[in-house]
């Protein structure tokens, strides 16, 4: 198969939920990301590219205690829409792709110490890589830790490590100013 013949068989376009999900309703919204996770293909990074957007407007201007604040915050809300959607979808949906709020938590623990567009960029780009890539631990959590935490937890692992590269980074003073 040539490079050309995969991008034709991508399914671009919107994911369906599952029934009864409903994509307007409270838990659903906030579990796609208001609609960033509906996009196909590449869900997470679209989700993610909203949530960077919404980091750079609402969460740049936050002081560090307020920032650690939101993280947990946004973490709860996740875990407690993706049980709703849990308990009302008709069949087991896993971590599907849809879901972003994980990403959305994961982007705001790698940007905890971000202070401008570029570092948030960084913070973006580093949190994507291991989001993706998943190495050990994250890929154990992945595949061992199920349900709603399960769906959270690895994209938060991968943000603690794009935050612990970027704070390195920043502190050897290989990130630009």
């Amino acid at each position: 198969m040539s490079p050309s013949d995969s991008v034709h068989n991508m399914k671009f376009g919107l994911h369906t939920l599952p029934d009864p999900i409903k994509w307007f309703t409270p838990a659903p919204m906030i579990a796609h990301g208001f609609g960033s996770g509906l996009l196909r293909p590449a869900s997470g990074t679209w989700g993610s590219l909203l949530a960077l957007l919404v980091l750079l407007i609402a969460f740049e201007p936050l002081t560090f205690p307020f920032r650690i604040i939101a993280s947990f915050g946004v973490y709860w809300i996740g875990i407690a829409s993706i049980k709703h959607i849990i308990q009302k979808a008709e069949e087991p949906i896993g971590d599907a792709s849809w879901i972003v709020i994980d990403e959305w938590a994961g982007l705001m623990i790698a940007s905890l110490l971000c202070f401008s567009i570029s570092d948030f960029f960084i913070a973006f780009l580093l949190f994507r890589l291991f989001d993706i890539w998943k190495p050990w631990p994250i890929s154990w959590i992945d595949k061992t830790v199920h349900g709603a935490h399960g769906v959270m937890l690895d994209d938060i692992l991968a943000g603690i490590i794009a935050l612990i590269i970027f704070g390195l980074l920043s502190y050897l003073g290989i990130l630009p100013v």
